[in-house]
C-alpha cells in the first residue's frame, strides 16, 4: 500500500483509466474490435500462462472467477477444463461477445455477470470466497490497491493475475512508427506493475509465486485476418489519427503478398497468491 500510495494511488502511478458509466461505454465503444482480434488470435498465449495456472491450481472441478473477461479469451478456455467459471466484465457488449462465443464452442459451464469490480460487492453476488481460482488478465482497474485486494477476497484457493510485461511485435511496431506512437508503449504492458504487486502482497503479509510465461511466435496471416487481430489494439488510434488501420497495414501488404508474416515475443508476469478464504 505504500508503494502504491506514493506513486499516485495506483501500481505504477499510471491512471487506471474511465470510472463509472463512462468504464461501461468506454470498451463498449472497443467490443467488436476486441472480440475480432480474440478471434483472430492463435491460442499460443493463452495455452502457455493457463498451463502455468495449472502448476499451481486443480482446475478440474474448479469453480472459477474471471475479472474484467472481456470478450472470454481466457474464461472460455478455462471453461474447457474448469467445473464452472463466471465471467464478469463492466462492459455488456463485450459480455454479449463473450455469450457468443461460449455458445459457438458448446461451453454450457459458463455464467455472465456484469459488474463494476472496483464497486462490485463482493456478499450481494455471493462471491465472497466462493471459487477455487479468481484469474484476471491485463485488468486495469486492478492498478488499483484495493481493486487488487477484492480479488483475494473473493477467493478460498488461489488468485492469478497475469500482465503483458514484454510485447515485441513486428507488425504493431510499424503501425506504431506510422501513427507516431512508437516511442509511446502501452502503460497496461509496464513491468514496473508485478513488482509493484509483489510489494504490496509482502507488506501485507502475502506469499506470492512470479511465474514468467513468454512466448515467441512465428507465422503468417491473410489481411483480413491482420485487420482482425489488430483491430483492438490500434483500430480507435488509427481513427484518431485521420486514417483507418486498412490504410496503415496496406503497405505490408505491397510488400509481402496476401500472407503477411508476423512475429512475436511476448512475456508475461504471472502472480499467484493465496485468497483469503484459502
Amino acid at each position: 500500500m505504500v508503494e502504491a500510495g506514493r506513486r499516485g494511488g495506483t501500481f505504477g502511478g499510471i491512471d487506471p483509466g474511465p470510472r463509472g458509466a463512462d468504464t461501461a461505454a468506454y470498451w463498449d465503444a472497443r467490443a467488436e474490435g476486441f472480440a475480432r482480434s480474440q478471434d483472430a488470435d492463435d491460442g499460443v498465449l493463452v495455452g502457455c500462462v493457463l498451463s502455468r495456472v495449472a502448476r499451481h491450481a486443480d482446475l478440474a472441478g474448479a469453480r472459477v472467477l474471471d475479472v474484467g473477461a472481456g470478450a472470454g479469451r481466457y474464461g472460455l478456455a478455462l471453461a474447457e477444463t474448469a467445473h464452472r467459471v463466471t465471467l464478469t466484465d463492466v462492459s455488456p457488449a463485450m459480455l454479449a461477445a463473450a455469450a457468443e462465443r461460449a455458445a459457438a464452442r458448446g461451453l454450457a459451464n459458463v455464467d455472465l455477470v456484469r459488474a463494476d469490480w472496483a464497486a462490485a460487492d463482493l456478499a450481494e453476488h455471493g462471491w465472497a470466497g466462493a471459487f477455487d481460482l479468481v484469474f484476471a488478465s491485463m485488468v486495469p482497474v486492478l492498478r488499483q490497491p484495493a481493486a487488487l485486494d477484492k480479488l483475494a477476497a473473493a477467493s478460498r484457493g488461489l488468485v492469478a493475475v497475469n500482465r503483458i510485461t514484454r510485447d515485441g511485435d513486428d507488425v504493431a511496431g510499424h503501425i506504431r512508427t506510422v501513427l507516431g506512437i512508437a516511442d509511446h508503449p502501452d502503460p497496461h504492458n509496464d513491468p514496473g506493475y508485478v513488482s509493484d504487486v509483489v510489494r504490496h502482497l509482502a507488506a501485507r503479509g502475502v506469499g506470492c509465486v512470479v511465474e514468467e510465461p513468454e512466448t515467441i511466435v512465428e507465422r503468417a496471416y491473410s489481411f483480413e485476418d491482420l485487420l482482425a487481430r489488430y483491430a483492438g489494439r490500434f483500430g480507435e488510434a488509427a481513427r484518431r489519427a485521420g486514417t483507418s488501420l486498412r490504410e496503415v497495414l496496406e503497405p505490408l501488404r505491397s510488400r509481402h503478398g496476401e500472407l503477411i508474416p508476423v512475429r512475436r515475443h511476448t512475456r508475461t508476469g504471472l502472480i499467484i497468491f493465496p485468497g483469503e478464504a484459502a
